[in-house]
């Protein structure tokens, strides 16, 4: 795979091993961002980021004259006119402590990578204090009552439909 997106960015024709594993992954993979009017994303945060599997996923088929193209000028995203919607999944808050203009490079990532291959309709919902489940600042049970009974859970929403 690697040597074949060197010989892409270099110029030079694929042999047939590279052009199969380019089209069996690269390719398979991306038509399906391409046959897309609308990317839906859910991600949880890990360590103010993307799992390494959805980032493995962008880096697969975010290749030249893919979903992109570049010349001495500019970069071009080949998905214009179509919208992301992220579903940010995060066990805490961040709080005054981590700001999420400094530490959220979750749903950052995932804007600029949008934005890179021509998307600019992005939305973000961000569901929170997901790490200690329904049960989170809830009263503590009495002996024999099951923990969380009749306490409403303590997530978070936030809906921006700004993008």
């Amino acid at each position: 795979m690697l040597e074949a997106k060197y010989a892409g960015l270099e110029g030079r024709a694929l042999d047939a091993r590279q052009a199969e594993a380019w089209r069996r992954t690269v390719e398979t993979l991306a038509a399906r961002f391409r046959r897309a009017n609308l990317i839906l994303f859910s991600s949880p945060m890990w360590n103010f980021r993307i799992p390494y599997r959805l980032k493995q996923l962008i880096d697969v088929i975010s290749q030249k004259d893919v979903l992109f193209t570049f010349d001495e000028r500019e970069l071009n995203g080949t998905l214009n006119g179509r919208s992301v919607v992220t579903v940010a999944a995060r066990g805490v808050q961040l709080s005054p402590d981590f700001p999420p203009d400094e530490y959220d490079f979750q749903t950052a990532y995932l804007k600029m990578w949008a934005r890179m291959v021509g998307i600019t309709d992005f939305h973000v919902i961000t569901v929170e204090k997901t790490l200690f489940g329904p049960e989170a600042g809830s009263r503590v049970a009495p002996r024999g009552e099951r923990p969380g009974a009749g306490a409403r859970p303590q997530h978070s929403i936030e809906v921006n439909a700004t993008p």
